[in-house]
């Protein structure tokens, strides 16, 4: 009983830690749980009106950018400016005419948190990360960048942003990308700690029930 008390202890704190990705679809909650931020963007790559048509993959910041492993054959990558799309920014944008769109960003090494402004067209985007995240999001469309932010204690080397091609979307469009130093969690997650105790606290009532001598009776 003694060994079946130990596996449960072990296999909850191994859910703790499984569980260790904070989402933020909040950049204001992001700022505020990060410290050393470092963002970086594609201004001054492409004229305000112009693009430019870029690699499989390039160097920006230290970073690579590319075309993720699911894009189709003959996918595009471009570094699109200010005005061409008219979105106001320069982004590195994805483009397929058919399949998967797919952008990644790597890392040289792993970073404990990552986070950036992308805008795609409507339907749902998936966004994966090297320490085993996926999170799907929701796009209103092509009106507004959304953000997206993560933590995680044991680090992140990799995050690819994938939607599937249609007639309202036809690129992954990022607009910058930051990392940072996840500050310390100082709260375990109420959920986590309640689960932890029920199972503890139970086992160790049924050690103590099984240990009750029996009766002479």
């Amino acid at each position: 009983m003694r060994k079946l008390l130990c596996t449960v202890i072990a296999l909850v704190a191994t859910s703790c830690i499984a569980q260790a990705d904070t989402v933020y679809t909040s950049q204001a909650a992001w700022n505020a749980a990060v410290s050393g931020s470092t963002t970086i963007n594609f201004e001054g790559i492409a004229i305000p009106s112009s693009y430019v048509n870029e690699p499989p993959s390039f160097l920006q910041g230290g970073d690579t950018f590319g075309i993720g492993p699911s894009a189709p054959g003959g996918s595009s990558l471009f570094v699109i400016g200010d005005n061409f799309y008219g979105f106001g920014y320069a982004v590195v944008s994805s483009q397929a005419a058919s399949g998967t769109l797919d952008l990644k960003v790597t890392l040289p090494s792993p970073v404990t948190a990552l986070a950036f402004d992308y805008i795609v067209g409507t339907g749902n985007v998936t966004i994966t990360a090297s320490d085993g995240l996926n999170q799907t999001e929701s796009a209103p469309g092509v009106t507004n960048f959304l953000f997206f932010g993560v933590t995680d204690p044991g680090g992140i080397s990799s995050v690819d942003i994938t939607q599937a091609f249609s007639a309202a979307s036809e690129s992954v469009n990022m607009k910058d990308f930051s990392y940072a130093t996840a500050n310390p969690a100082t709260v375990p997650e109420p959920s986590s700690l309640l689960f932890s105790s029920v199972v503890v606290v139970g086992m160790i009532g049924l050690v103590r029930r099984r240990r009750q001598p029996k009766s002479l009776n």
